[in-house]
């Protein structure tokens, strides 16, 4: 009995001591660039994301740049990355303005046209030429989502496995198994549906609008707002289901690792004779110092994964802007074909501004949820 008693305070102390020492050095400034995967994670990112953790002395080794954040200079970075790049949106606003102020001239001059036949001539010349102009900057739009979201993707596919290893010596390993299997999975299917399903459900999307903005009698623009309305209700009911089970199973993980730690701790301090009190103690300091290595690394997480999302949701955000506006010029003029386009395409830029914000939400919700919800009782 003695020897089975010795032979676990041996392995007792070769597990928690090292973990000490090594929550202690990150206290002090670790190198947590060390941990297996993070020189694979710091390449994952975009070089613009990148350049803004750096800049802003964010990193997983240190929690000041995370605590130096605040709205104020959240909303300055936004505006700043806006401001660079307000150039092509302007330029198409003015594009599409002067397509319809041209179209609405010429409409207003169909009366000294004798042939009736030309009465639509002029309308559908318009949207033939906003068509032009729209296609390739929504083209330009879809390609950077895609290439954002596989960026996104392939950033949570290296971040998930760190964090939840983080969470696992942490003492929460069935929250952190429920964390990897979610997350990790919508990870995986986000990568293989941007190509496959995202991009021609998009481009199809888009054909439709144009050909019904053209061609009205076909009734297209009808078909192409239910495919709309079933891509954002998929997306809000994937969305719901996702933070609902997530939410669940790490409420209940957490319930069932505070209680292992809780039975470890008790058979710690009343078993091992002498010594069972400090190991019991170092288990504690342990988990206290894992929680804020976790903190940081997950801190770190959802502002990497943000920033390399954002840029593009802003670049959208601003293209689907300058749309809207030239609608609206384009009801003031009376333009009614140009009208019709422009909302159909600024439905379009919806469906890939809500592909790209479900996904941002997806990490930043599911690590916040494991933030608040990882915490054992001590």
């Amino acid at each position: 009995m003695k020897k089975i008693l010795s032979m676990f305070i041996i392995l007792t102390l070769h597990i928690i001591l090292p973990l000490t020492v090594n929550a202690q050095v990150h206290n002090d400034g670790m190198d947590i660039e060390s941990i297996e995967g993070m020189d694979e994670l710091g390449e994952a990112i975009p070089d613009e994301a990148r350049d803004y953790l750096s800049e802003n002395s964010i990193s997983a080794e240190d929690s000041a740049g995370l605590m130096s954040l605040s709205p104020g200079k959240l909303l300055h970075d936004l505006f700043a990355m806006a401001k660079d790049r307000i150039t092509l949106p302007i330029k198409l606003l003015a594009s599409l303005i002067g397509v319809v102020i041209l179209c609405s001239l010429l409409e207003s001059m169909q009366d000294t046209v004798p042939k009736s036949s030309l009465s639509d001539t002029f309308g559908i010349v318009g949207v033939i030429a906003s068509s032009t102009i729209l296609t390739v900057q929504i083209g330009d739009c879809i390609s950077q989502a895609t290439q954002t979201l596989h960026d996104g993707s392939n950033f949570m596919l290296l971040y998930v496995p760190i964090f939840s290893s983080v969470l696992a010596v942490g003492g929460n390993i069935t929250s952190a198994t429920v964390y990897n299997t979610i997350v990790f999975g919508a990870a995986q299917i986000i990568s293989q549906m941007t190509s496959t399903v995202f991009v021609p459900m998009i481009g199809s999307f888009l054909a439709l609008s144009i050909v019904g903005s053209i061609m009205p009698e076909l009734n297209l623009i009808s078909l192409a707002n239910a495919i709309k309305s079933i891509t954002m209700w998929g997306l809000g009911i994937i969305m719901t289901i996702f933070v609902g089970l997530l939410t669940v199973q790490s409420f209940v993980g957490t319930a069932t690792d505070t209680l292992a730690l809780k039975a470890t701790k008790f058979a710690i301090s009343a078993f091992v004779p002498v010594v069972g009190g400090a190991l019991s103690e170092a288990l504690n300091t342990v988990q206290g110092s894992m929680g804020i290595l976790k903190a940081s690394i997950g801190g770190f997480g959802i502002v990497a994964g943000a920033m390399t999302m954002l840029p593009t949701i802003i670049y959208v955000v601003m293209i689907k802007g300058s749309i809207s506006l030239a609608g609206i010029v384009s009801d003031i003029f009376g333009t009614a074909k140009l009208s019709s386009l422009f909302k159909s395409c600024s439905a379009t830029l919806s469906i890939i501004i809500a592909l790209l914000v479900s996904t941002t939400l997806m990490l930043i919700i599911s690590t916040t949820i494991m933030l608040m919800t990882g915490q054992t009782a001590t």
